[in-house]
């Protein structure tokens, strides 16, 4: 039977955020993806709201398609500092001159030129501590202390459900040591060392993403903050930078909708700090 093709309409994508997130904050995305638990419970909710029968790769396209427009955007944003914003279209204002020197750089800086991505919201929570940024990437190839056969590399360790290590020769000559003739079988080596990587990469990825992003994350937030009216300087914008150094006043804050909610809520919370 063929493969159902994904149409991700406007309906689709909206559910495939709110289901993503939620399969994030129930632990089920430990690295860069969801676990195979996380894509396991993804399917079924998403079939039984939308009755679309879609396999684990779709959904690892559609959610890598969302992090690389999540990525450009992040990118995007931090080049148009000391311009306008147009918080109703959520872009720049900037002239010809300057969107053409964007698009010169990135083509596909200028699919923000009308408007901002949809669910960015949601695409910072499920791609909040993954470093999508070119800079800033995570490769599981460059983790520190680990060492591979000479002349091999490691393949999507992170995405593989049967625990197995695809191990080729980076050369194209003939089957080498390093190279698996059938990539199915599993030996104890290979289990050894997926098992070695993937104890590092844990690790490694901790400490790398709360590190850097957390920087990120504080000034996404402060720049939303200015954007509900709480200028520099401000009572409101004060109390963010005391709320805001913890994760849940920042999930608290996302939740609402408008600019005036957001503002209504500082203040609130200011008038609270305040009494007590």
């Amino acid at each position: 039977m063929a493969k159902e093709k994904a149409i991700w309409d406007a309906e689709a994508t909206a559910i495939f955020c709110k289901l993503c997130v939620i399969e994030k904050e129930k632990g089920n995305r430990p690295l860069k993806f969801l676990s195979p638990v996380g894509y396991k419970n993804l399917a079924q909710v998403f079939f039984r709201e939308t009755r679309r029968d879609y396999n684990k790769q779709q959904f690892k396209n559609k959610w890598d398609s969302m992090k690389k427009e999540y990525t450009n955007w992040m990118t995007f944003k931090n080049k148009t500092t000391g311009l306008g914003w147009n918080d109703e279209a959520n872009t720049v204002v900037a002239d010809d001159d300057w969107w053409k020197k964007m698009g010169e750089e990135n083509k596909e800086f200028l699919a923000f030129r009308k408007r901002g991505p949809e669910h960015l919201d949601e695409m910072s929570r499920m791609f909040e501590n993954v470093l999508v940024t070119g800079e800033s990437s995570f490769m599981p190839g460059t983790i520190s202390g680990t060492v591979l056969p000479e002349g091999a590399e490691l393949h999507n360790l992170e995405e593989d459900d049967d625990d197995e290590v695809h191990v080729t020769p980076s050369s194209r000559g003939k089957r080498g040591a390093g190279q698996l003739e059938n990539p199915k079988k599993k030996n104890p080596v290979q289990r050894e060392l997926k098992r070695m990587v993937d104890h590092m990469i844990n690790e490694d990825a901790s400490v790398a993403s709360s590190k850097v992003t957390i920087v990120t994350e504080i000034e996404n937030i402060m720049e939303e903050v200015v954007m509900c009216g709480a200028k520099e300087g401000s009572d409101e914008h004060y109390i963010a930078t005391k709320l805001f150094a913890k994760l849940e006043n920042r999930a608290f804050f996302r939740t609402f909708k408008t600019n005036e909610g957001k503002m209504n809520w500082l203040r609130r919370m200011y008038e609270d700090r305040r009494k007590n």
